[in-house]
């Protein structure tokens, strides 16, 4: 299954709790990586078993859920999904990094 990316970050901002289900590849261990950057990983399901108890686990417990979706918001704000100069400042240290590497690569021209 996709476990979606856009849509389970606009769920956790607007308070809902996400549950997921983590598969053998990127598409679907997607939640799964949102949910541990916010230390959420218990809520990330290894199999379908799991799924199902962690499920059961929340709907028993309402105090559990209601202030773990109280927390979400700010939990995302802080995680760091949301640090997006300092991801711009790592993404364009790779990127340098790349093009310098390729300029080493590339045949010498020149008189």
């Amino acid at each position: 299954p996709y476990n979606g990316t856009t849509t389970t970050i606009e769920a956790l901002l607007m308070g809902t709790p996400v549950l997921t289900l983590c598969g053998d590849n990127h598409r679907s261990r997607v939640g799964s990586s949102i949910l541990s950057n916010l230390g959420l990983q218990d809520l990330a399901a290894t199999n379908p078993q799991d799924f199902v108890i962690q499920g059961q686990l929340l709907a028993k417990n309402p105090q559990y859920l209601a202030a773990l979706s109280s927390s979400l918001r700010f939990l995302l704000s802080k995680s760091p999904l949301m640090q997006h100069p300092q991801f711009m400042s790592q993404y364009e240290d790779i990127l340098n990094r790349v093009v310098a590497y390729h300029r080493e690569l590339a045949p010498k021209t020149g008189s």
